[in-house]
């Protein structure tokens, strides 16, 4: 289940995206939660479309300490019609 949760929140933020119009600019950066209560903060989005932030999920069925964990992304190159992305997340636990 941790597996799918970083998979679930990609699915869920490409969704949201989707919906925008297209002269408005998707911005990643910030703090998102999905519905299963794990965090992920992605830091300012460089002009490449390269991005870095922390991922601390909620779901765990570890008995050690969850850590928040990096992660690196890429979002599109600005003159590509729909907001796409993705990331990666290098678990780190205690």
């Amino acid at each position: 289940m941790v597996q799918a949760t970083p998979f679930l929140l990609m699915l869920f933020l490409a969704l949201g995206a989707h919906s925008l119009q297209g002269t408005q600019k998707c911005n990643l950066a910030g703090k998102w939660k999905n519905d299963l209560g794990s965090n992920m903060t992605i830091d300012e989005v460089n002009k490449n479309g390269d991005f870095t932030g922390k991922y601390l999920t909620a779901v765990s069925a570890a008995p050690e300490e969850i850590e928040k964990s990096p992660l690196l992304g890429f979002q599109h190159l600005p003159y590509l019609s729909q907001p796409t992305f993705g990331f990666t997340v290098n678990w780190t636990f205690s």
